[in-house]
């Protein structure tokens, strides 16, 4: 699973895009396309937090195990500026957007999809900027 060179993201120059990986393949049961667009939706949303200062948008991915079940955790964390308090609650809301231009359609729909495979997806400020976290169950091998 790469996440950011699987939906071909292109960040800015201001932004340099840092990835760490298990070394093992980590496969989940998806739609690919639709997951695809679910990690899209987020690393876009990080980079754009960041811009016009730039910063570093990190994609972390690490597998685990609950209750002899395996999962992968993907964290994305940007240095773009924090959600306010007071609409972080509101953020999947269908339709729900703080951009000028946005539809509120893209995090609605992450959340949809992530649902849809048994994953949970939260995202929350942090001390140097937002991390979104999706929790995925993996397949055996």
């Amino acid at each position: 699973m790469r996440v950011a060179r699987r939906v071909k993201i292109e960040t800015p120059a201001e932004i340099s895009l840092r990835e760490m990986y298990p070394e093992e393949d980590v496969r989940v049961l998806a739609v690919g396309w639709e997951l695809s667009d679910a990690f899209w939706n987020v690393l876009k949303n990080g980079a754009q937090a960041m811009l016009p200062e730039g910063g570093v948008l990190s994609v972390d991915v690490k597998q685990f195990e609950k209750e002899n079940e395996p999962f992968v955790e993907i964290v994305i964390h940007n240095q773009g500026s924090k959600i306010p308090r007071d609409i972080i609650h509101q953020i999947f809301e269908p339709f729900y957007s703080t951009k000028e231009s946005g539809t509120g359609y893209g995090l609605w729909r992450t959340q949809l999809v992530i649902q849809e495979i048994e994953g949970s997806i939260s995202i929350e400020n942090v001390k140097d900027g937002v991390e979104t976290r999706i929790i995925l169950p993996t397949l055996i091998e």
